[in-house]
C-alpha cells in the first residue's frame, strides 16, 4: 500500500494554506487504508471531516482572496461549490451503503492535483503583496492571518 506525501510542488507559497492543504493528503492515505484494509469507519471518518474541512477552508481561502482584490474569486467560488456537491453527492452514496473509498480518493488525488497546484496557485501572488501593504502599514499581515484562522478553525 502507497502513502501520498507532501511535496513542494503542491505548495501554494503561503503556509497557512499549505498547511490545510496537507490534510487532504491525510485523508486521501486515510481512505487508501480504509480500501485496503476493508476499515469503512474510516470513510465516514473522512467524510465528517470532509464536510468541516471544506466549510472552514474554502471560507478561510476565499476571504483571503477577497481581501487581495483576487479577480477570479466567483469562478473560485464556483469550483469549491462544485467541489462540496461532489462530498455531498459521495455521503449519499456512502449512506445508501455504497463502498466509495477507492472513488473518493481518486477524487482527492484530482482536486490536490489539478485544483490546488494549478488555481490555487493563481491568487498567491495577490495574497503575498497584501500581506506586504498589510506589514507596510504597520499592521502585522502574520496578526491578521492568526485573527482570520481563528474565526475559521477550532484551534
Amino acid at each position: 500500500m502507497s502513502y501520498w506525501k507532501w511535496d513542494p510542488s503542491f505548495s501554494v507559497g503561503i503556509e497557512i494554506i499549505d498547511d490545510q492543504h496537507k490534510q487532504i493528503i491525510q485523508y486521501i492515505n486515510d481512505l487508501n487504508m480504509a480500501f485496503s484494509y476493508k476499515k469503512m469507519h474510516l470513510v465516514e471518518e473522512v467524510l465528517k471531516n470532509l464536510e468541516d474541512y471544506t466549510k472552514s477552508h474554502f471560507s478561510f481561502e476565499e476571504e483571503l482572496m477577497e481581501e487581495a482584490g483576487f479577480p477570479l474569486l466567483n469562478e473560485h467560488k464556483q469550483a469549491h461549490k462544485s467541489f462540496i456537491d461532489r462530498i455531498v453527492f459521495f455521503k449519499e452514496r456512502y449512506q445508501n451503503g455504497e463502498d466509495i473509498s477507492k472513488q473518493l480518493k481518486t477524487e482527492l488525488e484530482l482536486w490536490l492535483i489539478n485544483h490546488i497546484k494549478d488555481d490555487d496557485v493563481e491568487y498567491k501572488s495577490l495574497v503575498k503583496k497584501m500581506f506586504i501593504k498589510k506589514d507596510k502599514k504597520k499592521f502585522s499581515s502574520k496578526l491578521w492571518i492568526k485573527t482570520l484562522a481563528k474565526k475559521y478553525f477550532k484551534n
